[in-house]
């Protein structure tokens, strides 16, 4: 049985997680100068296929916003968008092999950098990386919160 967090020092470490885990997507963010676009690219390879009123609210912005997004995706040939089997009016998003390939690109090179910032650490052990990436995996994966109405695909 879980034993939960209630524990002030508890709370503020599990809060220190999220504030952590955001400034490493911020400095692998900057380290690369990617577009913004990129992770978009994320959101497909988790939940599939998406119209850009879904991707806006799965990425928490505006729709006109994440067509700029989408526009900057099919610009790169990063993705396609085709028609929706459910809604004449709305198109699906869908990322092409190029765009799968870049985000693989993209996620190769993040790893590359957290490797190297590992290794260059005096303390930091591999199995402590390993630790790390399973906390965050298993807190995500019980996050239903993130999930769109299309279904959130876990992986």
């Amino acid at each position: 049985m879980p034993i939960p967090l209630d524990d002030g020092d508890d709370i503020a470490l599990a809060g220190d997680l999220v504030t952590q885990a955001a400034r490493l997507v911020r400095a692998m963010r900057r380290r690369h100068e990617l577009p913004a676009a990129i992770r978009v690219l994320s959101v497909l390879d988790e939940q599939g296929p998406l119209s850009v009123t879904q991707l806006a609210a799965a990425y928490s912005c505006s729709q006109p916003t994440m067509t700029g997004l989408v526009n900057q995706l099919l610009q790169h040939g990063w993705a396609t968008k085709g028609p929706h089997p459910d809604d004449t009016r709305a198109t699906l998003v869908t990322p092409t092999p190029a765009g799968t390939a870049e985000l693989a690109r993209v996620r190769r090179l993040n790893g590359e950098a957290v490797a190297a910032l590992v290794a260059r650490h005096p303390t930091l052990t591999a199995a402590e990386l390993r630790t790390a990436v399973t906390v965050l995996r298993a807190l995500l994966a019980d996050d239903t919160s993130t999930s769109t109405e299309t279904g959130d695909r876990t992986s």
